[in-house]
């Protein structure tokens, strides 16, 4: 290359070196950008469609809707059921309460426990919940008659 055809396309090398690099690293990251510009993409679409019925739109006519969030409420996921819904599923006011945020404890006791052979098992368990199995009544290849406790 001569020094007049670099003269020339400097502004397409200088594009080029930008854009590769920047392309390359939006590629490598896009698990952290690509789901931020799909969810704001897809809350637009949603804010923008228009009601299907008048019924649909009349149900909402003497409600007013705050702009902004309120926690625990995501627009994507809530529902909304109609009197007739309410009625069909048993729904009453009566049975509905405030909820109110409380620590929730609840135990239960399973009756085993969980014991490694050495050299031979590698032992994982995953439960929704947190606790220690303290004993096992059984032994691993042992018959079992029937109704007999396991753990």
């Amino acid at each position: 290359m001569d020094n007049s055809m670099l003269k020339q396309n400097w502004k397409w090398i200088v594009t080029l070196v930008l854009l590769v690099p920047a392309g390359f690293i939006a590629w490598n990251y896009q698990e952290q950008w690509l789901p931020v510009v799909q969810g704001r993409t897809q809350n637009k679409g949603v804010e923008n469609k228009p009601a299907k019925s008048n019924e649909t739109a009349d149900a909402h006519a003497g409600e007013e809707h705050h702009d902004h969030d309120h926690a625990g409420h995501d627009e994507a996921s809530s529902l909304e059921l109609s009197p007739q819904a309410r009625k069909n599923i048993g729904l009453t006011s009566d049975k509905l309460i405030p909820v109110k945020l409380q620590s929730f404890t609840r135990t239960i006791t399973i009756p085993a426990i969980v014991v490694e052979r050495p050299g031979k098992t590698r032992i994982t368990i995953v439960a929704p919940m947190t606790g220690i199995v303290m004993n096992v009544n059984v032994i691993a290849g042992e018959a079992v008659k029937p109704d007999r406790e396991l753990f």
